[in-house]
């Protein structure tokens, strides 16, 4: 089978690293576990530039996005008048509309496409082929992820709405997005639920960065916190009951791991963290995002990870937590699919700082052997997760897709 996948983001074309984020991470594994199977796999990523390259057996196209762009009468006009942002979505409106789909159609005409499967960041799946059996995966939902943010992108919630519409067959990893899409939009259609693969088998542990926090924390039990650490990762939360954790648990650290983001509605969220640990803000250590080797030591040595997401489609990163047999925190619906509360993880209230606190001195009061039960529940609930395996459901879709093309 030719599968051809559609993304914004996929590995860096220069250091051919993966890129740092869920849906990067995904597409690497399901393209390698899919090329293992057999099937010759293409991935055009969307971008500013204009590479074609093979990856490990997987063809890969860098299409830029001024590919064959060219203003028009009226467009040559308004344009010194229009804001970046606005020129920008003109010119990605472009690129879904004609250049992707001809690039499309000239590769099919190379050789069969049997399907193609298109990320729903971006609408990059709103103009799909009639001729070509297509899937959208949907791995964000701008107009649930915005409100959070003071600025809302109206066009950009438009283009996310559109594809929904224009694609016949939807799926996702995340029950908890997929009902709030449905409701929001009165949709009808089906969105298949098919869970993100897992696996660290090929990853060597670095623990540079770990030895650097057992020193700096007396061995000390930490908790943690790892990925951007912003208002939407439930940075929020974290610093407003900091402060009171400490002060019932004095031998406790919290260690961030992730980049800050700069928005003009969102401070510096780790400042803001040691700003309300107030004289504990000692006991508080930032490190930048690392690779997996070097994190995956730190999260296998942490007493608990914290993720109160106000949003969340399908963590990776609790996921990854997990497979450590680590006790993730996580917040009700977006990890209710992953984490059964007290038995598997803990669930707290999104957006509630409270809620939060409570949860951690749950984390905290166990006994030693309850602890280990929920660890172990913890990994138990990643064992059907492996790439193959989902691999394997994600074929027995397209089958079910390309069946069905000519009768939706």
């Amino acid at each position: 089978m030719r599968i051809l996948f559609v993304t914004s983001e996929y590995i860096n074309p220069n250091t051919l690293k993966v890129i740092d984020g869920g849906l990067a991470n995904y597409l690497y594994k399901i393209t390698i576990a899919l090329k293992n199977l057999g099937h010759d796999i293409d991935v055009i990523v969307k971008d500013d530039i204009e590479k074609h390259f093979n990856f490990k057996g997987i063809n890969v196209h860098f299409l830029n996005t001024n590919s064959g762009f060219k203003k028009t009468f009226f467009k040559k006009i308004i344009w010194c008048f229009l804001k970046g942002i606005q020129r920008r979505e003109i010119k990605l409106n472009y690129f879904c509309t004609k250049t992707l789909p001809d690039f499309i159609k000239e590769e099919n005409k190379k050789a069969k496409i049997d399907i193609v499967q298109y990320a729903s960041c971006l609408g990059l799946g709103r103009s799909p082929l009639k001729d070509i059996p297509c899937c959208l995966r949907i791995s964000s939902w701008a107009k649930v992820s915005q409100k959070y943010y003071d600025s809302i992108n109206e066009n950009e919630i438009t283009f996310e709405t559109q594809q929904i519409k224009n694609q016949k067959f939807i799926f996702g990893p995340s029950k908890h997005i997929a009902d709030i899409i449905k409701k929001d939009l009165n949709e009808k259609k089906e969105i298949k639920i098919i869970e993100s693969p897992y696996d660290n088998e090929d990853i060597e542990f670095d623990t540079s960065i770990l030895d650097e926090i057992k020193y700096k924390t007396s061995n000390n039990p930490y908790l943690l916190f790892f990925g951007t650490i912003k208002r939407l990762k439930g940075a929020k939360e974290i610093a407003l009951c900091i402060k009171d954790i400490f002060e019932k648990y004095p031998n406790l650290y919290l260690v961030l791991i992730g980049k800050t983001i700069d928005l003009p509605s969102e401070p510096n969220y780790v400042d803001f963290i040691k700003q309300k640990a107030e004289k504990h803000l000692n006991r508080i250590l930032h490190f930048n995002s690392v690779p997996h080797e070097k994190l995956y030591p730190v999260i296998e040595n942490s007493y608990g990870v914290l993720m109160p997401s106000l949003i969340e489609n399908f963590s990776n990163a609790c996921v990854e937590a997990m497979r450590l047999k680590k006790i993730v925190i996580g917040t009700e619906g977006n990890f209710s699919q992953l984490i059964d509360d007290k038995v598997s993880g803990f669930l707290a209230k999104a957006g509630d700082s409270n809620s939060l606190k409570e949860k951690i001195i749950e984390l905290m009061e166990l006994s030693k052997d309850d602890k280990g039960g929920v660890e172990l529940a913890s990994y138990q609930r990643t064992e059907n997760l492996s790439p193959q395996k989902i691999a394997q459901k994600l074929l027995e879709y397209y089958n079910y897709v390309i069946e069905n093309w000519e009768n939706e």
